[in-house]
């Protein structure tokens, strides 16, 4: 049941952290994953093409550099946390203090990913949410600045951040993406589509890749979500735009990567190509 406190709601976040948290929700936090899968401490192989990694992304509106996300998959709690950073810069740091982080705990059987816990701080004393996935009672229990909550649990839900993980491995499997839904850490649950095709060549600050481009499909067409995925890059998007009323409002562009699977290891140098 939920239990209603009398706390006041957050003002909403600036641009320059709410980036990450749009671009996940809508198919992406998208902020990472490449090669071939690599055994956790418990053996659970993550799904092809996923690796551990660190991967850095420039936050920007127009001219002017708003932050940066990090985000990175790495192996814990016998299972993977894919977790994002994203940190204003600049002058923006005048606006926002603190960071904003998204956590996701991950399980994986070697062909899929399921959350067991995400949980996600917002900057300026925002506040902080944390859900817990009970798969084995179908139940989500949800801990926010409102309350607690208890939601029914689906097979093919995904928590707002590890939602991109999803997105890849769906690309590199079948070059498109099926609709599923997410549960928010207010409880809300969105069926997300996506419309996928040739995204062309994008110029970006770690280089220069062929992509294929992926459109969040929404009710509101004033409002868009766009990701830029790079075969090149086993499916890394290397830039999110979100588009409000035909303006870019925010982007993501790729300027930094680290990771390695086996003897490979993926470390370049802006504008290099593989």
């Amino acid at each position: 049941m939920r239990t209603e406190q009398a706390v006041a709601k957050p003002a909403p976040p600036h641009p320059a952290v709410s980036t990450a948290r749009v671009a996940a929700t809508a198919l992406l936090a998208l902020a990472t994953a490449l090669l071939t899968g690599a055994a956790a401490a418990n053996g659970a192989q993550l799904p092809p093409p996923l690796i551990p990694h660190e991967a850095e992304y420039r936050v920007s509106r127009g001219p002017l550099t708003l932050g940066r996300s990090v985000t990175t998959l790495e192996p814990a709690d016998g299972g993977w946390e894919y977790r994002t950073v994203v940190t204003a810069t600049g002058a923006a740091r005048l606006l926002v203090s603190g960071q904003a982080v998204e956590r996701t705990l991950l399980e994986s059987d070697g062909t899929a990913l399921r959350t067991l816990r995400y949980q996600h701080t917002r900057p300026n004393d925002g506040g902080s949410a944390h859900v817990e996935f009970a798969w084995d009672h179908h139940q989500a229990y949800i801990d926010n600045d409102d309350g607690e909550m208890v939601v029914p649990l689906a097979a093919d839900q995904h928590d707002p951040h590890g939602a991109i993980l999803t997105v890849v491995i769906a690309l590199a499997r079948d070059g498109s993406v099926p609709s599923f839904a997410i549960l928010d850490d207010d409880g809300d649950i969105t069926r997300l589509n996506f419309h996928t095709e040739a995204g062309g060549t994008i110029r970006v600050p770690y280089g220069e890749f062929d992509t294929v481009k992926v459109t969040r499909i929404r009710e509101d067409r004033d409002r868009q979500l766009i990701a830029w995925f790079a075969p090149e890059l086993d499916w890394l998007p290397v830039r999110i735009t979100q588009i409000d009323e035909g303006s870019t409002v925010a982007r993501m562009d790729l300027r930094r990567l680290d990771g390695d699977s086996g003897s490979s290891t993926i470390q370049r140098r802006p504008g290099d190509r593989r």
